[in-house]
């Protein structure tokens, strides 16, 4: 695994991280989270002992601010921020060539409506 890529910062989406960043993959994160990140990768490891303990603080962490796409060679998935209430930083992702799109708390019932406009990064998407 090369890069996981992190819908947002909540530790019920990204609870994993540590053991990615064990195996060395770059951790990609939303705008205004990867301080976030640093520190959590920079903390000791003591919750999940079946994993060995591991500096981790020079895993390389990809902050997209709007829009980022990423390849292996023959397939792109690009990484888009949407701002909505549930989460700074929150992203969508994109596999292009199967239009396949994936999501997690983008609206949660009683929570704030999501804003009218497109952001540049949704609007980017439309028609493909």
């Amino acid at each position: 695994m090369k890069y996981l890529v992190l819908s947002h910062h909540h530790m019920d989406h990204a609870g994993g991280v540590r053991a990615f960043a064990a195996q060395g993959a770059t951790i990609v994160t939303g705008k205004g989270t990867a301080e976030h990140f640093r520190r959590v990768l920079a903390a000791p490891f003591t919750r999940n002992p079946d994993l060995p303990s591991r500096d981790l603080k020079g895993t390389t962490i990809v902050e997209v601010t709007e829009r980022q796409v990423f390849s292996d060679g023959t397939r792109e998935v690009g990484a888009y921020v949407i701002d909505n209430p549930h989460s700074n930083g929150l992203m969508i992702g994109f596999v292009s060539d199967a239009r396949i799109a994936y999501a997690t708390d983008i609206w949660s019932p009683g929570a704030a409506p999501l804003p009218e406009k497109l952001t540049p990064p949704l609007a980017a998407l439309e028609g493909r």
